[in-house]
């Protein structure tokens, strides 16, 4: 009795590895007739779930009008991200950040998620910054719709558009297939730990097994709930950046470069200068009076080398 528990737990676990590649195969694969006969008597019969009805075909037509940010019938999964350049004013490109991150904010983390944030501004004063927004996509399509708008308004412009679809299907649909393959094999095992000849041994190599499996469930429910997560919300990539004033092209434009570099070299050559005599002075208190009493005494010494 104590082998035919342990061989068919090594039995339900092979299926349940091989179900993992070919769910269809949970009870066929590279097992014989005998331990699935075994296996079939051990447990409980259940009557197989009914194949579910094909989703209807969609016309060429009805497809095209779709949302790119909602996904089509027929079970795909697709995440998007989007990428917007924006280029301000002086002062217009803190403004719009500021109301682009309050509009989130406002939205509620249900619908709108702040994913990060940077800003900088550098010695001449512009400014520039990124923000990462991770929202529902009737939220992104609306955001979409009114950035040109609200962009010219704030004295700026649109410089670069961009949008990224990842097709998640195929990873969320294999995923499902091994977890279902996994729970399936749970539960025959949960079963055979009720075997009311089981020896200790037994069931303790039935729980470690189980624990296996279990532990192999949350991780791919854990990878299922991620991918969701990424076509549930799209991502918002927006680049602020402040406009620099145009180069002159003068006749004269050499010569105010030149000037101008020479006023920062030689600013920098006084600073370096300054730099020294600052390193300097406390070790004059040192050589000054160290100096004057080698003198001296080379003095003596000449003198007494005369007389």
């Amino acid at each position: 009795m104590r082998n035919r528990i342990l061989g068919l737990a090594a039995g339900l676990t092979t299926l349940g590895l091989a179900g993992c590649d070919s769910p269809e195969q949970v009870y066929h694969a590279g097992q014989d007739h005998a331990l699935y006969d075994m296996s079939r008597s051990a447990l409980p019969y259940s009557p197989p779930a009914e194949p579910a009805p094909a989703p209807p075909p969609l016309d060429q037509e009805r497809t095209q009008e779709i949302a790119p940010d909602t996904p089509a019938t027929g079970a795909q999964y697709i995440a998007y991200t989007h990428l917007y350049g924006l280029s301000f004013q002086p002062g217009g490109a803190e403004a719009a950040m500021d109301t682009h991150r309050e509009r989130c904010r406002e939205a509620g983390p249900a619908v709108c998620q702040i994913r990060s944030a940077n800003a900088r501004t550098d010695r001449n004063q512009y400014f520039s910054a990124t923000l990462q927004l991770r929202a529902v996509p009737s939220w992104i399509a609306s955001f979409r719709a009114d950035l040109q708008g609200e962009t010219e308004a704030g004295g700026g412009r649109i410089t670069t558009q961009t949008s990224n679809a990842t097709d998640l299907t195929s990873p969320i649909l294999d995923t499902e297939a091994r977890l279902t393959a996994k729970r399936q094999l749970r539960d025959r095992l949960t079963a055979l730990l009720e075997h009311e000849n089981a020896s200790v041994e037994e069931l303790v190599q039935l729980e470690r097994e189980l624990s296996r499996v279990q532990g192999d469930i949350e991780s791919s429910e854990a990878q299922l709930e991620a991918m969701r997560a990424r076509v549930s919300m799209s991502t918002l990539n927006l680049n602020y950046s402040t406009e620099r004033p145009p180069v002159s092209n003068g006749a004269f434009a050499p010569v105010g470069e030149a000037l101008s570099n020479s006023v920062r070299n030689f600013s920098s050559a006084l600073g370096d200068v300054i730099t020294f005599l600052v390193f300097l002075i406390p070790w004059l208190v040192v050589i000054i009076p160290g100096g004057w009493l080698a003198l001296q005494a080379l003095r003596r010494i000449f003198r007494r080398r005369i007389k």
